[in-house]
């Protein structure tokens, strides 16, 4: 059985503050907050706040997930929301 789920979320960028903002952080911790041992990847401080960190995380997300085809601009729009939120559904990491 398939199911169509219509959700509308906020584009966030540098700047945003909110707990969206936090939730999205603590989803991308899961794909892209951990890194190898020895790795300099560390994981976002859930704080809420879209700072630099944030906005680097992203574009990492979005140049490493394969077949997503996401422009690397930081900036969470549909594109990168629907790709985060299917590999949160699939259980499923980039690359």
């Amino acid at each position: 059985m398939d199911a169509h789920v219509t959700l509308t979320l906020p584009v966030l960028s540098k700047g945003a503050t909110s707990g969206t903002v936090r939730r999205f952080q603590q989803m991308l911790n899961v794909f892209m907050g951990h890194g190898e041992e020895g790795s300099p990847v560390q994981p976002l401080q859930e704080d809420g706040v879209f700072g630099p960190a944030t906005e680097q995380m992203v574009k990492n997300f979005q140049r490493f997930t394969e077949g997503a085809s996401l422009t690397v601009d930081g900036i969470v729009g549909p594109a990168t929301w629907t790709r985060l939120l299917t590999m949160w559904l699939s259980g499923n990491e980039p690359g």
